[in-house]
């Protein structure tokens, strides 16, 4: 599988969340929601739609069931944001 399309807007908060869109696999399977988040170290990450359980845990609504389509999607996303931000 192939991401073949990223959508990001980048958002100006003092939160962790730097950046909010969505990804196309193949250009067949949408996923809404996606944030690229700061960790406390300075580290991006993307993170994918969550919900609230009952027990107030957040758990994932849409993730990648592999390791490599993980970091196949995830290094795309990073890539785009760092490119929006002119890095």
């Amino acid at each position: 599988m192939k991401v073949t399309e990223i959508r990001l807007n980048l958002v100006e908060t003092d939160n962790a969340v730097k950046a909010v869109g969505s990804f196309a696999l193949d250009g067949v399977f949408a996923v809404r929601g996606v944030r690229v988040m700061e960790d406390k170290n300075g580290c991006d990450f993307v993170a994918y739609p969550a919900r609230q359980n009952e027990r107030g845990k957040y758990e994932d609504l849409a993730f990648p069931l592999s390791k490599e389509l993980y970091y196949h999607i995830s290094d795309a996303i990073i890539a785009e944001y760092r490119r929006l931000k002119g890095e």
